[in-house]
């Protein structure tokens, strides 16, 4: 593989791996503002969360197939190219995963001072 393929493979990877968990920091800034919340913002808020749910997932099977597979679907070097795909989905989502962590402790704090 070219460094070129190996940047796009992982970067591709590591945006599937960012939106397709940024609903956890999403979470936490509803946490935020819970004292502003009314019935009609909440049915917006569920509607974008489905609407963000549904193309995340897609797009990560899309981007799967175009850049993983690509046009050759048996091509030999396939597990290398998956295992850097994987490995960017993962580092993405571990850096939501933090970043929500630490927006739950703000949430938590805010409350607190509140």
């Amino acid at each position: 593989m070219k460094p070129i393929e190996v940047f796009v493979l992982f970067g591709s990877g590591y945006l599937c791996g960012l939106s397709t968990t940024s609903g956890f920091i999403l979470q936490g800034l509803k946490k935020i503002f819970a004292n502003r919340w009314n019935k009609r913002l909440e049915a917006t808020w569920i509607a974008a969360w489905a609407f963000h749910a549904i193309v995340c997932s897609l797009m990560t099977v899309l981007l799967i197939a175009l850049a993983v597979v690509g046009d050759q679907p048996g091509r030999p070097d396939y597990w290398p190219r998956f295992t850097v795909y994987a490995l960017g989905v993962l580092g993405g989502m571990a850096f939501v995963f933090l970043s929500a962590h630490l927006v739950n402790i703000g949430a938590r704090n805010w409350r607190e001072r509140a």
